[in-house]
């Protein structure tokens, strides 16, 4: 009776064990000893996350300080990426997919209504923007591997739309105001 009752009980426990090994590695932040985030960069590889920054500052993805009305948007998809955006001022606007491995982004607004919309696809890409003003718009779609891309907007109303798979470094610096630039490259 005893052995019949002890190999019952280690059936089910094999069972169970069994069966924990097969379930999805979903990550619930109350089974985990680190923060969420963390957690979902550690066990998915996918991150996903929104910032509306009102007074308050940092982010585990982004070091973000700001006033009212600043929001920052990230989308990343890969491995090893790194990010670090920086929003002073108000209603500033940044948007960000990275689709790739080893890339690092760097974005400082400061200033009023300054908007940054960045799809960056690719591995091993360093990507830095400054917009300093007010009303300021960059738009890049940038499909590239192992290059640096430096954008700096300095002044009010600057404009600069970047597409296409980029083969060279790109930096651009604007200083004024109303100042456009459009680079497509296939």
């Amino acid at each position: 009776m005893k052995t019949a009752l002890f190999t019952l009980l280690l059936a089910t426990l094999v069972t169970h064990l069994v069966s924990a090994q097969n379930n999805s590695r979903e990550v619930f932040p109350e089974q985990v000893s680190i923060e969420h985030n963390e957690a979902v960069r550690s066990f998915s590889g996918d991150f996903v996350t929104a910032h509306n920054v009102g007074s308050a500052q940092g982010s585990t993805m982004a070091n973000m300080s700001g006033m009212t009305g600043n929001m920052s948007f990230l989308n990343i998809l890969g491995m090893m990426n790194f990010v670090d955006a920086s929003q002073n001022g108000n209603a500033n606007l940044f948007s960000l997919t990275i689709e790739g491995d080893e890339n690092t982004a760097g974005i400082t607004q400061r200033g009023s209504g300054n908007e940054a919309q960045i799809q960056l696809i690719g591995n091993n890409n360093t990507l830095n923007t400054l917009q300093h003003g007010r009303s300021n718009l960059l738009n890049m779609n940038i499909f590239s591997n192992g290059l640096m891309h430096n954008t700096q907007q300095i002044g009010n109303a600057n404009q600069i739309m970047i597409q296409g798979e980029q083969r060279t470094p790109l930096q651009i610096e604007q200083r004024g105001n109303g100042i456009g630039i459009v680079i497509e490259q296939n």
